[in-house]
């Protein structure tokens, strides 16, 4: 017990005064406020985690584990650290910013759905579109065709020569056949 006294003693010390706590490393600090915890001083536990709030991009995960361990029972609100600020951060902001990127990336993905339901559709109707106009221009050709026929039928009917003589008759009658009579 003396033992414990002495080491909560010596790790306040560490703590509280600046230049040694500033050469303190991070796992010193970690190793510092897990014992803390061990032996139940709070102060110094707390302060170990307030250290441990200004830490920025920490890569080891042992060392995560122990940091977040400290923070979670030393301070009065849970600290998680945020892999995306490097940073720790209170759980409930990260969770919070988690929830709000969750939400942006669903509302995201409502839109490119939209949009390509939007470009789906354009294109559905630039397809019947194309469909129609070129239904309408087969439908006119056959019409002109027609006309061209019967016109050149009429004037076989009254003037064989001058419907052979002309060139667009030819063409009709090469292409349909004459007309039987």
């Amino acid at each position: 017990m003396k033992l414990s006294i002495i080491s909560t003693a010596l790790l306040f010390v560490i703590l509280h005064s600046s230049p040694v706590s500033a050469q303190m490393t991070q796992a010193e600090t970690v190793a510092a406020c897990v014992s803390a915890l061990k032996i139940g001083d709070k102060n110094v536990a707390k302060d170990a985690a307030d250290t441990i709030k200004s830490w920025r991009y920490v890569f080891s995960s042992k060392l995560l584990e122990g940091a977040s361990e400290c923070m979670s029972k030393a301070l009065p609100e849970p600290w998680t650290y945020d892999y995306v600020a490097g940073s720790f951060r209170p759980a409930a902001e990260v969770a919070e910013q988690k929830a709000l990127q969750a939400e942006k990336l669903e509302e995201q993905k409502r839109k490119v759905a939209e949009d390509d339901a939007n470009r789906m559709a354009l294109a559905a109707q630039v397809e019947i579109d194309r469909a129609l106009a070129a239904s309408r221009k087969a439908a006119n050709d056959q019409r002109v065709l027609n006309g061209i026929i019967m016109a050149c039928r009429n004037l076989l009917k009254s003037s064989r020569d001058a419907a052979f003589l002309n060139p667009v008759c030819v063409e009709s009658f090469l292409r349909d056949g004459l007309p039987q009579g």
